[in-house]
Formats: structure tokens, sequence, C-alpha cells
């Protein structure tokens, strides 16, 4: 999942593992991914508020 959805990280984890990108993704009934929010740094997320601001644009 992490390659599928393009969330690999290289060598970000502890020891130089690899690890997945913190994100944030706004998915339909059909499993469609509407939204994404990407970010390098794992204390920085959407807001709710953000989020719901993002799933308004998309009706």
């Amino acid at each position: 999942m992490i390659r599928r959805y393009d969330l690999l990280h290289v060598g970000a984890g502890p020891e130089g593992d690899d690890v997945a990108r913190p994100a944030e993704f706004l998915v339909d009934s059909s499993r469609v991914v509407l939204w994404v929010n990407f970010t390098a740094d794992v204390r920085v997320r959407a807001r709710a508020d953000e989020m719901l601001a993002q799933a308004k644009k998309l009706r």
C-alpha cells in the first residue's frame, strides 16, 4: 500500500529505514481517492476543518 499510494519515504525512519510518509486521504464510496494531503513531517497533519473544507469542494 505504501508504494501503491506513493507514500514511501526512503531512509526517513530510525537507522535509515524506509517508512511511510504521513498522509490523509478523502475517498469516496467506490474507493476512489478524491483528495490527498502529503507531508514530510509526521507532526504536520491536515486539521479537521481543512479536510471538511476540501470535502465540501468535492461535492
